[in-house]
């Protein structure tokens, strides 16, 4: 039998056992609220905060290890995929971008293969590239 000590921990194992990411950071949220209540001490926030941020720390390095392990032959799947589009006559004709935005939230440097695909293509362009990270 396994004991596990950290009460967010146990909390995800029980309730979160096919979340996403989304509903493991509302299970967090949940708890903080009742956390909050004046009768609970401030060392249980604190604990609850240390837990999702080693759990974050852990989520951020898992999905670098698997970033690495992306081949280049999917990689260049994707460049292929989404810059056969994006065509020389395309671009002259119809497209005609100034800016090209990518808003990526999966926390990996996968878009870093879109542009470098699409800045061969379309060499003007005004790429603008920004993630979103949510630190507590």
């Amino acid at each position: 039998m396994i004991k596990i000590k950290s009460e967010f921990l146990y909390h995800l194992v029980i309730y979160c056992q096919n979340c996403n990411w989304v509903d493991i950071e509302n299970e967090y949220y949940q708890l903080l609220c009742k956390y909050t209540d004046p009768k609970n001490e401030e060392d249980k926030i604190k604990q609850l905060n240390d837990e999702f941020q080693t759990l974050q720390d852990l989520l951020q390095e898992y999905l670098l290890s698997i970033n690495r392990m992306i081949p280049v032959s999917i990689n260049n799947y994707f460049n292929n995929d989404i810059c056969e589009q994006l065509t020389e006559p395309t671009y002259i004709t119809k497209v005609k971008p100034s800016n090209i935005l990518f808003l990526n939230f999966n926390y990996t440097d996968t878009v870093e293969y879109y542009l470098n695909g699409i800045s061969r293509i379309v060499p003007m362009s005004n790429v603008i590239y920004t993630w979103s990270v949510r630190i507590i």
